[in-house]
Protein backbone atom coordinates (compact mmCIF):
# COMPACT_ATOMS: atom_id res chain seq x y z
CA UNK A 1 0.00 0.00 0.00
CA UNK A 2 1.30 3.45 -0.93
CA UNK A 3 1.82 5.65 2.13
CA UNK A 4 2.91 9.25 2.69
CA UNK A 5 4.74 10.46 5.80
CA UNK A 6 5.36 14.16 6.41
CA UNK A 7 8.96 15.18 6.96
CA UNK A 8 9.17 17.59 9.89
CA UNK A 9 10.67 21.06 9.58
CA UNK A 10 13.22 20.08 12.23
CA UNK A 11 14.38 17.16 10.07
CA UNK A 12 14.58 19.41 7.02
CA UNK A 13 16.62 22.05 8.83
CA UNK A 14 18.97 19.36 10.12
CA UNK A 15 19.87 18.67 6.49
CA UNK A 16 19.44 22.06 4.77
CA UNK A 17 18.71 25.47 6.37
CA UNK A 18 15.52 26.67 4.75
CA UNK A 19 11.75 26.78 4.75
CA UNK A 20 9.80 24.32 2.63
CA UNK A 21 6.06 24.22 2.03
CA UNK A 22 5.54 20.47 2.14
CA UNK A 23 7.89 17.49 2.10
CA UNK A 24 6.83 13.85 2.39
CA UNK A 25 8.47 10.46 2.34
CA UNK A 26 6.67 7.96 0.10
CA UNK A 27 6.76 4.17 0.45
CA UNK A 28 5.11 1.12 -1.07
CA UNK A 29 6.05 -2.36 0.13
CA UNK A 30 4.71 -4.20 -2.93
CA UNK A 31 6.78 -2.28 -5.52
CA UNK A 32 9.70 -1.51 -3.21
CA UNK A 33 9.16 2.22 -3.62
CA UNK A 34 11.03 4.50 -1.22
CA UNK A 35 11.35 8.16 -2.09
CA UNK A 36 10.43 11.77 -1.42
CA UNK A 37 8.23 14.54 -2.80
CA UNK A 38 9.29 18.09 -1.97
CA UNK A 39 7.44 21.31 -2.78
CA UNK A 40 9.65 24.23 -1.87
CA UNK A 41 7.59 27.30 -2.81
CA UNK A 42 4.42 27.59 -4.89
CA UNK A 43 4.11 31.41 -4.86
CA UNK A 44 4.69 31.80 -8.61
CA UNK A 45 2.14 29.07 -9.29
CA UNK A 46 -0.53 30.89 -7.30
CA UNK A 47 0.18 34.39 -8.61
CA UNK A 48 -1.91 35.99 -11.35
CA UNK A 49 -1.39 34.01 -14.53
CA UNK A 50 0.06 31.07 -12.61
CA UNK A 51 -1.10 27.50 -13.13
CA UNK A 52 -1.67 26.73 -9.42
CA UNK A 53 0.92 23.94 -9.39
CA UNK A 54 4.57 23.27 -8.63
CA UNK A 55 6.61 21.45 -11.26
CA UNK A 56 9.81 19.44 -11.08
CA UNK A 57 11.32 16.26 -12.42
CA UNK A 58 11.30 12.77 -10.93
CA UNK A 59 14.86 11.58 -10.26
CA UNK A 60 15.63 7.85 -9.91
CA UNK A 61 19.02 7.22 -8.33
CA UNK A 62 20.48 4.62 -5.91
CA UNK A 63 22.76 6.98 -3.92
CA UNK A 64 24.92 3.97 -2.99
CA UNK A 65 28.24 5.40 -4.18
CA UNK A 66 27.55 8.73 -2.51
CA UNK A 67 26.57 6.95 0.72
CA UNK A 68 29.82 4.98 0.75
CA UNK A 69 31.84 8.16 0.19
CA UNK A 70 29.99 10.37 2.67
CA UNK A 71 28.97 8.02 5.44
CA UNK A 72 25.37 9.24 5.09
CA UNK A 73 22.51 6.86 4.38
CA UNK A 74 21.01 6.71 0.86
CA UNK A 75 17.74 7.93 2.38
CA UNK A 76 19.37 11.03 3.86
CA UNK A 77 21.12 11.77 0.58
CA UNK A 78 17.89 11.33 -1.38
CA UNK A 79 16.05 13.72 0.92
CA UNK A 80 18.87 16.22 0.61
CA UNK A 81 18.68 15.92 -3.18
CA UNK A 82 14.91 16.42 -3.19
CA UNK A 83 15.24 19.52 -1.01
CA UNK A 84 18.05 21.08 -3.02
CA UNK A 85 16.44 20.31 -6.35
CA UNK A 86 12.97 21.55 -5.40
CA UNK A 87 14.47 24.84 -4.19
CA UNK A 88 16.37 25.05 -7.45
CA UNK A 89 13.11 24.59 -9.34
CA UNK A 90 11.59 27.51 -7.43
CA UNK A 91 14.37 29.81 -8.60
CA UNK A 92 14.50 28.34 -12.10
CA UNK A 93 10.75 28.80 -12.60
CA UNK A 94 10.83 32.26 -11.06
CA UNK A 95 13.63 33.35 -13.37
CA UNK A 96 11.90 31.75 -16.34
CA UNK A 97 8.61 33.43 -15.35
CA UNK A 98 6.70 30.30 -16.36
CA UNK A 99 3.82 30.47 -13.87
CA UNK A 100 4.95 27.42 -11.90
CA UNK A 101 6.09 26.80 -8.35
CA UNK A 102 9.11 24.68 -7.48
CA UNK A 103 8.95 20.99 -6.63
CA UNK A 104 10.89 17.75 -7.10
CA UNK A 105 10.57 14.03 -6.44
CA UNK A 106 13.17 11.33 -5.90
CA UNK A 107 13.00 7.53 -6.01
CA UNK A 108 15.81 5.64 -4.29
CA UNK A 109 16.55 2.94 -6.85
CA UNK A 110 19.07 1.94 -9.49
CA UNK A 111 17.49 2.44 -12.94
CA UNK A 112 19.61 -0.46 -14.25
CA UNK A 113 17.76 -2.83 -11.93
CA UNK A 114 14.41 -1.69 -13.36
CA UNK A 115 14.77 -2.16 -17.15
CA UNK A 116 12.50 -0.15 -19.39
CA UNK A 117 9.19 -1.90 -19.93
CA UNK A 118 9.76 -4.46 -17.18
CA UNK A 119 6.86 -5.32 -14.83
CA UNK A 120 9.00 -4.17 -11.88
CA UNK A 121 9.49 -0.71 -13.39
CA UNK A 122 5.81 -0.38 -14.27
CA UNK A 123 4.88 -1.25 -10.67
CA UNK A 124 7.36 1.28 -9.32
CA UNK A 125 6.07 4.07 -11.55
CA UNK A 126 2.44 3.21 -10.82
CA UNK A 127 3.18 3.42 -7.10
CA UNK A 128 4.93 6.78 -7.52
CA UNK A 129 2.00 8.03 -9.58
CA UNK A 130 -0.38 7.00 -6.80
CA UNK A 131 1.80 8.84 -4.29
CA UNK A 132 1.72 12.00 -6.44
CA UNK A 133 -2.08 11.76 -6.69
CA UNK A 134 -2.41 11.25 -2.92
CA UNK A 135 -0.13 14.24 -2.34
CA UNK A 136 -2.34 16.45 -4.54
CA UNK A 137 -5.50 15.31 -2.74
CA UNK A 138 -4.02 15.81 0.70
CA UNK A 139 -2.18 19.09 0.04
CA UNK A 140 -4.05 20.86 -2.82
CA UNK A 141 -2.35 24.20 -2.13
CA UNK A 142 1.01 22.52 -2.84
CA UNK A 143 -0.02 20.31 -5.77
CA UNK A 144 3.07 18.78 -7.39
CA UNK A 145 3.29 17.89 -11.08
CA UNK A 146 6.11 15.57 -12.07
CA UNK A 147 8.27 15.26 -15.20
CA UNK A 148 11.28 13.25 -16.33
CA UNK A 149 14.72 13.73 -14.78
CA UNK A 150 17.91 11.75 -14.24
CA UNK A 151 17.06 8.04 -14.37
CA UNK A 152 13.53 8.49 -15.74
CA UNK A 153 12.12 9.15 -19.21
CA UNK A 154 9.02 10.00 -21.22
CA UNK A 155 7.78 6.40 -21.11
CA UNK A 156 7.89 6.50 -17.30
CA UNK A 157 5.77 9.65 -17.37
CA UNK A 158 3.22 7.92 -19.58
CA UNK A 159 2.99 5.06 -17.06
CA UNK A 160 2.51 7.56 -14.22
CA UNK A 161 -0.16 9.31 -16.31
CA UNK A 162 -2.26 6.13 -16.07
CA UNK A 163 -2.89 6.80 -12.37
CA UNK A 164 -2.66 10.59 -12.01
CA UNK A 165 -3.18 13.68 -14.14
CA UNK A 166 -0.41 15.47 -12.22
CA UNK A 167 2.29 14.65 -14.74
CA UNK A 168 3.91 16.51 -17.63
CA UNK A 169 6.47 15.76 -20.29
CA UNK A 170 4.21 13.23 -22.01
CA UNK A 171 3.92 15.36 -25.13
CA UNK A 172 1.53 17.77 -26.79
CA UNK A 173 1.16 18.26 -30.54
CA UNK A 174 4.65 18.28 -32.09
CA UNK A 175 6.39 18.28 -28.69
CA UNK A 176 7.09 14.68 -27.66
CA UNK A 177 7.61 15.57 -24.01
CA UNK A 178 11.40 15.25 -23.95
CA UNK A 179 12.82 18.51 -22.51
CA UNK A 180 16.50 17.67 -23.12
CA UNK A 181 16.84 19.30 -26.58
CA UNK A 182 15.49 22.58 -25.21
CA UNK A 183 17.73 22.43 -22.15
CA UNK A 184 20.70 22.04 -24.49
CA UNK A 185 19.44 24.86 -26.71
CA UNK A 186 19.17 27.10 -23.67
CA UNK A 187 22.72 26.32 -22.55
CA UNK A 188 24.02 27.25 -26.00
CA UNK A 189 21.99 30.49 -25.92
CA UNK A 190 23.44 31.37 -22.50
CA UNK A 191 26.97 30.73 -23.78
CA UNK A 192 26.52 33.02 -26.78
CA UNK A 193 24.93 35.77 -24.68
CA UNK A 194 27.63 35.62 -22.00
CA UNK A 195 30.49 35.54 -24.50
CA UNK A 196 28.85 38.19 -26.68
CA UNK A 197 29.15 36.14 -29.87
CA UNK A 198 26.77 35.12 -32.64
CA UNK A 199 28.35 31.71 -33.11
CA UNK A 200 30.62 29.35 -31.18
CA UNK A 201 32.84 28.85 -34.24
CA UNK A 202 36.43 28.07 -33.12
CA UNK A 203 35.50 28.43 -29.42
CA UNK A 204 36.89 25.73 -27.13
CA UNK A 205 34.42 24.09 -24.76
CA UNK A 206 34.96 21.36 -22.15
CA UNK A 207 31.84 19.29 -21.50
CA UNK A 208 31.66 17.13 -18.41
CA UNK A 209 28.89 14.57 -18.88
CA UNK A 210 27.44 13.34 -22.18
CA UNK A 211 23.97 12.28 -21.09
CA UNK A 212 20.70 13.43 -22.61
CA UNK A 213 21.59 17.12 -22.35
CA UNK A 214 25.39 17.06 -22.49
CA UNK A 215 25.37 14.88 -25.59
CA UNK A 216 22.88 17.15 -27.38
CA UNK A 217 24.86 20.22 -26.37
CA UNK A 218 27.99 18.65 -27.84
CA UNK A 219 26.21 18.09 -31.15
CA UNK A 220 24.94 21.69 -31.24
CA UNK A 221 28.43 23.03 -30.57
CA UNK A 222 29.99 20.79 -33.21
CA UNK A 223 27.39 22.00 -35.70
CA UNK A 224 28.58 25.56 -35.00
CA UNK A 225 32.24 24.66 -35.47
CA UNK A 226 33.38 24.61 -31.84
CA UNK A 227 36.30 22.52 -30.61
CA UNK A 228 35.38 20.20 -27.74
CA UNK A 229 37.13 18.40 -24.93
CA UNK A 230 34.69 15.90 -23.43
CA UNK A 231 34.48 13.42 -20.59
CA UNK A 232 31.90 11.08 -19.15
CA UNK A 233 31.81 8.61 -16.29
CA UNK A 234 31.19 6.07 -19.04
CA UNK A 235 34.41 6.68 -21.00
CA UNK A 236 33.04 4.86 -24.05
CA UNK A 237 30.47 7.64 -24.56
CA UNK A 238 33.28 10.15 -24.91
CA UNK A 239 35.32 7.89 -27.18
CA UNK A 240 32.32 7.23 -29.40
CA UNK A 241 31.81 10.97 -29.88
CA UNK A 242 35.51 11.37 -30.71
CA UNK A 243 35.29 8.61 -33.33
CA UNK A 244 32.31 10.31 -34.96
CA UNK A 245 33.88 13.80 -34.97
CA UNK A 246 37.67 13.38 -34.79
CA UNK A 247 38.30 16.90 -36.11
CA UNK A 248 36.24 18.48 -33.32
CA UNK A 249 36.58 16.26 -30.23
CA UNK A 250 39.30 15.32 -27.77
CA UNK A 251 38.68 13.19 -24.68
CA UNK A 252 40.06 13.24 -21.14
CA UNK A 253 39.21 11.31 -17.97
CA UNK A 254 36.16 12.61 -16.12
CA UNK A 255 38.35 13.65 -13.18
CA UNK A 256 40.32 16.01 -15.46
CA UNK A 257 37.57 17.77 -17.40
CA UNK A 258 37.42 20.91 -15.23
CA UNK A 259 41.17 21.52 -15.66
CA UNK A 260 41.16 22.01 -19.43
CA UNK A 261 42.46 25.21 -21.13
CA UNK A 262 39.22 26.20 -22.85
CA UNK A 263 36.93 29.20 -23.22
CA UNK A 264 33.93 27.56 -21.53
CA UNK A 265 33.62 24.76 -19.00
CA UNK A 266 30.18 23.14 -19.20
CA UNK A 267 29.36 20.84 -16.24
CA UNK A 268 26.57 18.58 -17.51
CA UNK A 269 26.67 15.63 -15.10
CA UNK A 270 25.70 15.49 -11.43
CA UNK A 271 25.81 18.51 -9.13
CA UNK A 272 28.11 19.89 -6.43
CA UNK A 273 31.02 19.84 -8.90
CA UNK A 274 32.23 23.38 -8.10
CA UNK A 275 33.97 23.22 -4.74
CA UNK A 276 37.17 24.06 -2.88
CA UNK A 277 39.11 21.42 -4.76
CA UNK A 278 37.89 21.94 -8.33
CA UNK A 279 37.46 25.71 -8.56
CA UNK A 280 41.16 26.69 -8.24
CA UNK A 281 41.99 24.30 -11.10
CA UNK A 282 39.43 25.64 -13.58
CA UNK A 283 41.19 27.40 -16.46
CA UNK A 284 38.07 28.44 -18.39
CA UNK A 285 36.85 31.99 -17.85
CA UNK A 286 33.21 30.99 -18.45
CA UNK A 287 31.33 28.27 -16.56
CA UNK A 288 27.97 27.55 -18.16
CA UNK A 289 26.48 24.08 -17.94
CA UNK A 290 23.40 21.94 -17.54
CA UNK A 291 24.13 20.18 -14.23
CA UNK A 292 21.86 21.11 -11.33
CA UNK A 293 23.23 22.37 -8.01
CA UNK A 294 26.70 22.99 -9.46
CA UNK A 295 27.87 24.96 -6.42
CA UNK A 296 28.76 22.65 -3.53
CA UNK A 297 27.91 25.57 -1.20
CA UNK A 298 26.68 29.12 -1.85
CA UNK A 299 30.08 30.55 -0.87
CA UNK A 300 31.58 28.90 -3.95
CA UNK A 301 29.74 31.42 -6.12
CA UNK A 302 31.68 34.19 -4.40
CA UNK A 303 34.88 32.17 -4.79
CA UNK A 304 34.35 32.02 -8.56
CA UNK A 305 33.58 35.74 -8.66
CA UNK A 306 36.76 36.63 -6.79
CA UNK A 307 38.75 34.59 -9.31
CA UNK A 308 37.24 36.56 -12.18
CA UNK A 309 35.16 33.66 -13.51
CA UNK A 310 31.89 34.27 -15.35
CA UNK A 311 29.59 31.66 -13.80
CA UNK A 312 26.05 31.74 -15.16
CA UNK A 313 23.96 30.12 -12.42
CA UNK A 314 22.67 26.73 -13.49
CA UNK A 315 19.04 27.64 -12.79
CA UNK A 316 19.41 30.54 -15.22
CA UNK A 317 21.23 28.67 -17.98
CA UNK A 318 19.53 25.27 -17.84
CA UNK A 319 15.92 26.45 -17.67
CA UNK A 320 15.15 25.57 -21.30
CA UNK A 321 13.67 22.19 -20.39
CA UNK A 322 11.35 23.51 -17.69
CA UNK A 323 10.27 26.32 -20.03
CA UNK A 324 9.34 23.69 -22.64
CA UNK A 325 7.47 21.47 -20.20
CA UNK A 326 5.77 24.50 -18.65
CA UNK A 327 4.53 25.51 -22.09
CA UNK A 328 3.23 21.98 -22.61
CA UNK A 329 1.28 22.14 -19.33
CA UNK A 330 -0.10 25.60 -20.08
CA UNK A 331 -1.10 24.87 -23.67
CA UNK A 332 -2.81 21.63 -22.69
CA UNK A 333 -4.70 23.44 -19.93
CA UNK A 334 -5.81 26.19 -22.32
CA UNK A 335 -6.54 23.82 -25.22
CA UNK A 336 -4.03 25.55 -27.47
CA UNK A 337 -1.76 24.00 -30.08
CA UNK A 338 2.00 23.99 -29.59
CA UNK A 339 4.84 23.95 -32.13
CA UNK A 340 8.53 23.17 -31.67
CA UNK A 341 9.38 26.51 -33.27
CA UNK A 342 7.28 28.33 -30.69
CA UNK A 343 9.02 26.53 -27.81
CA UNK A 344 12.45 27.17 -29.30
CA UNK A 345 11.80 30.88 -29.75
CA UNK A 346 10.58 31.28 -26.17
CA UNK A 347 13.53 29.31 -24.77
CA UNK A 348 16.01 31.38 -26.78
CA UNK A 349 14.47 34.69 -25.75
CA UNK A 350 14.08 33.91 -22.05
CA UNK A 351 17.50 32.34 -21.55
CA UNK A 352 19.27 35.17 -23.36
CA UNK A 353 17.30 37.83 -21.47
CA UNK A 354 17.91 36.24 -18.08
CA UNK A 355 21.61 35.66 -18.79
CA UNK A 356 22.05 39.28 -19.81
CA UNK A 357 20.05 40.55 -16.82
CA UNK A 358 22.08 38.41 -14.40
CA UNK A 359 25.34 39.81 -15.75
CA UNK A 360 23.98 43.37 -15.53
CA UNK A 361 22.86 42.88 -11.92
CA UNK A 362 26.25 41.46 -11.01
CA UNK A 363 28.18 44.28 -12.63
CA UNK A 364 25.85 47.03 -11.41
CA UNK A 365 25.90 45.88 -7.79
CA UNK A 366 29.39 44.36 -7.60
CA UNK A 367 28.01 41.03 -6.46
CA UNK A 368 28.76 37.45 -7.56
CA UNK A 369 26.77 36.21 -10.52
CA UNK A 370 25.33 33.46 -8.30
CA UNK A 371 23.81 36.13 -6.05
CA UNK A 372 22.67 38.17 -9.04
CA UNK A 373 20.75 35.18 -10.38
CA UNK A 374 19.13 34.69 -7.00
CA UNK A 375 18.23 38.37 -6.85
CA UNK A 376 16.52 38.14 -10.24
CA UNK A 377 14.50 35.11 -9.11
CA UNK A 378 13.66 36.62 -5.71
CA UNK A 379 12.36 39.81 -7.35
CA UNK A 380 9.79 37.70 -9.15
CA UNK A 381 8.99 35.62 -6.08
CA UNK A 382 8.38 38.78 -4.05
CA UNK A 383 6.13 40.19 -6.76
CA UNK A 384 4.20 36.91 -6.89
CA UNK A 385 3.56 36.91 -3.15
CA UNK A 386 2.33 40.50 -3.23
CA UNK A 387 0.24 39.82 -6.32
CA UNK A 388 -1.64 36.98 -4.62
CA UNK A 389 -1.65 38.39 -1.08
CA UNK A 390 0.67 35.52 -0.25
CA UNK A 391 0.63 35.00 3.51
CA UNK A 392 3.56 35.95 5.68
CA UNK A 393 5.90 32.99 6.03
CA UNK A 394 9.02 32.48 8.01
CA UNK A 395 11.89 32.72 5.57
CA UNK A 396 15.34 31.49 6.37
CA UNK A 397 17.68 30.60 3.52
CA UNK A 398 14.73 29.43 1.49
CA UNK A 399 12.76 31.39 -1.05
CA UNK A 400 13.54 34.85 0.32
CA UNK A 401 17.18 34.64 1.34
CA UNK A 402 20.39 33.61 -0.32
CA UNK A 403 19.11 30.23 -1.38
CA UNK A 404 21.05 27.13 -0.49
CA UNK A 405 20.19 25.49 -3.80
CA UNK A 406 21.67 27.01 -6.92
CA UNK A 407 20.07 24.81 -9.49
CA UNK A 408 17.31 22.39 -10.32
Amino acid sequence: MVELFEVSSDEIKRIIPGTYEKVVKVTDAESGLVGFISVHNSAIGHAEGGLGISLGGLRMWPYSDEAAASGKSPETLALEDALRLSAGMTYKSAAADDGLGGGKAVIIADPAQYPAGSPQRVKLMHAMGQAIEMFAQRYPQSTYVTAEDVGTNVEDMKIIEQVTSHVSGTGHDAFNGNPSPFTAQGILAAMKEALGVKTMLHKRVAIGGLGNVGGRLAQLLIDEGAQLIVADKDAEKAEALKRRFPAHVLTVPASEIHKQPVDVYAPCAMGKCLDDETIPKIQAKYIIGAANNQLAEPRHGEMLYNLGKIYIPDFIANAGGVIAVGMEVKHKHEGKSLTLQEIGEVVERKIRTNTRRTIELSQGNNIPLSEAGMALANERLAAARQNKNWGEREEGRGANGKGWAHGS
